[in-house]
């Protein structure tokens, strides 16, 4: 083999290493672009105040106190969870489902009404399955798989300020509702401090990232009944219902 055959050889070789160099360095660099430019997502802490009155519970839905009972920057009356993206990257086609123990808060429930004598039942149908006490639709739970909200598209940011409001699951808002009417009910009728009342709520998170690859983030939060007080008819009143990441 000549010094020219020798000299190609290595020519070749030195090519191919520095190829397998280049590749390797855009590789290295694409991957620290996408963490760059990754969503960081999660569920922003929330304090909410909400009526609470003798027929609270067939409101079914959260509404906001009188002026009277409302405590003085006690929390949201805005009702909404909302979401939170810390990352360099956007998000899309974000999908929430609401994970609960429902077997423990339709007993919960269950319980609440059974002391102050009314009889449940649980009728289901499409929705879900509605909850009737003494005849009358007082709330309900949603189907596990249709217990999700939606939002299109949140937008990069690297602070808090980027946020997008979702629907709070009715599940959730009717077990909190019945966990704050067990409250003041201990408070006006036994004249004691209410029980501390906790729910244990996950969020499955599905998401698009910028580069089109779907993903799916889980987030451990808890839902609190921490305050309240009534009129001692029980005609007005407020809970103070506290969400926080666990």
């Amino acid at each position: 083999m000549t010094f020219v055959d020798w000299a190609q050889i290595i020519s070749a070789g030195a090519a191919a290493v520095a190829a397998g160099v280049s590749a390797y360095s855009v590789r290295l660099v694409l991957k620290q672009l996408k963490y760059q430019f990754s969503p960081n997502l999660r569920i922003a802490d929330e304090v909410f105040q909400i009526a609470m009155h003798e027929s609270a519970l067939k409101d079914i839905f959260w509404e906001q106190p009188s002026e009277a009972a409302k405590y003085l920057n006690g929390g949201s009356t805005e009702y909404q969870f909302h979401m939170r993206n810390t990352g360099a990257g956007s998000a899309h086609d974000l999908s929430i489902e609401t994970v609960l123990d429902l077997e423990e808060i339709y007993r919960q429930i269950h319980e609440i009404f059974e002391n102050i004598g009314e009889r449940l039942e649980v009728i289901q149908d499409n929705w879900g399955a509605q909850i009737k006490a003494n005849g009358k639709t007082v709330g309900g739970f949603r189907n596990p798989n249709q217990s999700s909200a939606y939002i299109d598209y949140i937008k990069p940011s690297t602070d808090d300020l980027v946020t997008v409001p979702f629907i709070i699951d009715p599940t959730l808002a009717f077990a909190c509702l019945a966990l704050g009417y067990r409250a003041m009910k201990q408070k006006i009728d036994e004249d004691v401090t209410p029980t501390a009342s906790t729910i244990n709520v996950s969020f499955l998170i599905s998401y698009t990232d910028p580069i089109g690859k779907k993903l799916t983030k889980r987030c451990e939060h808890q839902i609190s009944v921490c305050d309240g007080r009534w009129a001692d008819d029980l005609s007005d009143g407020v809970i103070v219902i506290s969400f926080r990441k666990r």
